[in-house]
């Protein structure tokens, strides 16, 4: 968190797993913050920067960074953390036909995921395009840009033209890939991301503490003869039951990405406190 005149939460930085004690309740959250080597106390102290503790996380993963519940409670209500934090169910775990976890990948990180994706498909289209045509789109952008400035282009100015004319031809693929090829590569990406692992009733805790909103499911409180509650989430009607929480793939906990050879276990460790 960079301070200016009152605080502006980064909106980059997301949840990306629980972490639990050794009686399994949860009791911290990891954040993915990718520039974490800045904000890490050094030597120097920067000007502007609000100082306050969180732990390192491991350092085979440097961008992770563990707040308790109690810090992010505290963060958000003086605007120091983003939340709630926007969150698509992906997976599902099912015990005796009723939703047992749910493993859930933040609004944004699917975001970029797609992102990358058509980023990578329109760069290997673009340079297919070239290979295949890019002598003849130049020789022609040459000629209208002569007719037109009434003088030969510069070689800027070639340059650009044919840029933007390969730019025009590859945004004539992108609709096609997005519809056939985009959503299978996208399922894959968020099958290798996948960790923030909680049952119905830990997410709901979370989601009334106003650390986290799960899109598109509503809040449901059973109450049991014996006067006790049992928080669940329900679909919210939307004419696509397709997207509904029972219809999401299933996983046995703990959960593994495919060509994983073995679980992810994530010991309940406790690192040293650092502030930034």
């Amino acid at each position: 968190l960079e301070l200016d005149k009152e605080p502006a939460p980064r909106r980059d930085v997301v949840v990306r797993e629980e972490v639990r004690n050794t009686s399994g309740q949860v009791e911290a959250l990891r954040y993915r913050v990718r520039d974490v080597d800045r904000v890490v106390p050094t030597d120097q102290i920067a000007p502007g920067t609000d100082r306050l503790p969180f732990a390192v996380g491991d350092p085979s993963e440097p961008r992770l960074v563990t707040l308790t519940l109690d810090q992010i409670v505290e963060r958000a209500a003086t605007r120091r953390i983003l939340a709630p934090v926007n969150y698509t169910a992906e997976r599902i775990h099912l015990v005796h036909n009723q939703i047992d976890q749910l493993l859930c990948l933040s609004r944004r990180e699917r975001g970029e995921l797609q992102g990358r994706l058509v980023r990578a498909f329109r760069a290997e289209a673009k340079a297919e395009i070239r290979a295949d045509v890019g002598a003849d789109i130049e020789d022609q952008a040459a000629l209208d840009l002569e007719t037109e400035l009434g003088r030969p282009a510069t070689p800027e100015e070639l340059e650009k033209e044919v840029d933007r004319r390969l730019e025009e031809l590859v945004d004539e693929r992108v609709p096609d890939f997005v519809t056939d090829t985009l959503p299978e590569l996208l399922e894959q990406e968020i099958a290798q991301v996948l960790r923030f692992d909680l049952a119905p009733e830990e997410m709901v805790a979370l989601q009334r503490a106003g650390i986290v909103a799960l899109d598109a499911v509503e809040i449901i409180v059973r109450r049991a003869d014996d006067g006790t509650e049992t928080p669940y989430y329900r679909d919210r009607p939307d004419g696509n039951p397709a997207d509904n929480l029972l219809a999401l793939p299933h996983y046995s906990p703990p959960y593994v990405p495919e060509g994983v050879p073995s679980p992810n276990v994530r010991p309940a460790t406790r690192v040293p406190e650092h502030t930034s």
